[in-house]
């Protein structure tokens, strides 16, 4: 399982979430930044990612769906907006429907910022998560979030060491 620390500051309505693997940083920022490796990991099992469009850029975005074994899908929109190549990046996230439109009575969207160490043990991931406010974090949390979270985290791990090259 992977080793991450998840901090839920109710003062500041972020999650952060740290995590640490031992994989180099262009593996590691492959892993997050290539729709072809994150429909590996990204959804919690037995859910599969499937990426309708990605286009990792600022202002770019990445349509994707979590598919359940049934074949329900729960769509969601990532828009770039900073990317500094192996060090981090930051988008907005929403739930929307397949063409990427967010509907009114869709959760609240929040910000990511994730960043990217190399050490000397691998690459240490913060994935830090900020709502507009409490009751939206508290929303997505209430959502299973954490767990869901911690599940593709998992499969992240899993993924970097069946294919350590």
């Amino acid at each position: 399982m992977a080793n991450s620390l998840f901090n839920i500051d109710r003062n500041t309505s972020t999650i952060t979430v740290t995590s640490t693997y031992h994989a180099s940083i262009e593996r590691v920022w492959a892993a997050w930044t290539e729709s072809n490796i994150l429909d590996q990991w990204w959804a919690p099992h037995p859910w599969k990612a499937v990426t309708k469009e990605m286009n990792f850029i600022p202002k770019g975005r990445w349509l994707y769906a979590m598919v359940s074994p049934e074949g329900q899908k729960v769509w969601s929109l990532l828009q770039y907006i900073d990317i500094v190549s192996h060090h981090y990046f930051t988008a907005e996230d929403a739930f929307c429907d397949e063409n990427g439109v967010k509907s009114i009575d869709s959760p609240p969207s929040s910000k990511w910022h994730n960043a990217m160490v190399q050490t000397p043990s691998g690459t240490t991931v913060t994935n830090t998560i900020e709502f507009e406010n409490v009751e939206a974090m508290d929303s997505l949390l209430e959502m299973g979030f954490r767990e869901g979270f911690q599940m593709g985290l998992n499969n992240l791990e899993q993924y970097l060491s069946e294919h350590n090259t």
